[in-house]
């Protein structure tokens, strides 16, 4: 096998791996990851908002310092802010979530109705679809942390999905490059002799 390929089949080998062991942390510890990737991007904005905080007050410009002084506050704080409390930004995701399917359910709701009135055969479809929606966004509001964690395992089995297909991938990738760059492999060598 030529070189370029055997590093692109072990580094799908690995990452397909690193798949799968994601995979199964996400769907047994979904909180915990959950929390840790808030701890992370809290703590990648507090570093963010530092840096650009030392920027600004280095700019002698008003406007410039200005300029750069107020987003650097705002991630300061918010990184803060995700670092001390990331289980209630965390739950603040899928009340949003919620907030906007319920208010879509209802535009929804209000529109089937009008449906209805124009005498459409199939206007409970669109009504069907809106209280499912108003529905889902109640369950989120309601039920944060389940909702997150559902989440976090649907995330899980799919990159569990993506890492056995990688894996089975390279094993009938490797075996196909074998068959079409070695194809003397398949010629049986015998001795010749000449029958009379």
């Amino acid at each position: 096998m030529s070189e370029l390929f055997q590093k692109i089949k072990k580094e799908s080998m690995i990452t397909s791996i690193i798949c799968i062991v994601f995979g199964v942390m996400f769907c047994i510890w979904p909180g915990t990851i959950l929390v840790t990737l808030c701890r992370i991007a809290g703590f990648v904005l507090l570093v963010a908002g530092i840096v650009l905080l030392i920027q600004g007050i280095r700019i002698q410009e008003m406007l410039g310092r200005s300029v750069r002084l107020l987003p650097a506050g705002v991630c300061v704080v918010i990184g803060i802010w995700i670092l001390a409390k990331p289980g209630v930004f965390v739950s603040l995701i899928p009340i949003l979530i919620g907030v906007m399917l319920a208010y879509h359910g209802v535009k929804d709701l209000i529109f089937s109705l009008e449906v209805k009135k124009g005498d459409s055969p199939r206007w409970w479809l669109g009504l069907l679809v809106a209280i499912a929606t108003i529905i889902i966004g109640v369950i989120l509001m309601l039920h944060t942390w389940l909702a997150l964690e559902i989440g976090m395992m649907a995330v899980g089995i799919i990159l569990i999905y993506d890492g056995v297909s990688g894996l089975w991938l390279n094993g009938r990738a490797g075996s196909a490059y074998k068959r079409y760059h070695n194809p003397e492999d398949d010629i049986i060598d015998v001795d010749y002799k000449e029958e009379d």
